[in-house]
């Protein structure tokens, strides 16, 4: 974040940051006090309610965040058929998966 405030369009050392964060003043207390630090704390501010408001509903749903799909959830409806496709026709001889009580 400090580098945040050191950079723009007039660049400003690291030095008077830090003297104008202490409230000491400085020629550069109007840039980095009144534009530069309200807008670095308001984005931080932002993109932690986003992560918490995305950690929320991902709990909600109950899906982590490495889901293969972004509409995958946990109660999904049944899938028919021995793999899992629907519609599959009946297996003539049984079916070749383990599990699926259909052969």
């Amino acid at each position: 974040m400090l580098l945040s405030a050191c950079a723009g369009q007039s660049y400003v050392p690291p030095g008077e940051v830090w003297r104008v964060l202490r409230g000491h003043g400085g020629p550069y207390d109007l840039v980095v006090g009144e534009l530069r630090v309200p807008r670095i704390v308001l984005g931080a501010l932002v993109g932690a309610a986003l992560g918490l408001s995305g950690a929320l509903v991902g709990g909600r749903h109950r899906r982590g965040a490495g889901a293969r799909t972004p509409t995958a959830t946990a109660k999904q409806p049944p899938r028919s058929g021995c793999w899992g496709w629907a519609p599959t026709p009946p297996p003539r001889s049984g079916c070749a998966c383990s599990g699926c009580g259909s052969g």
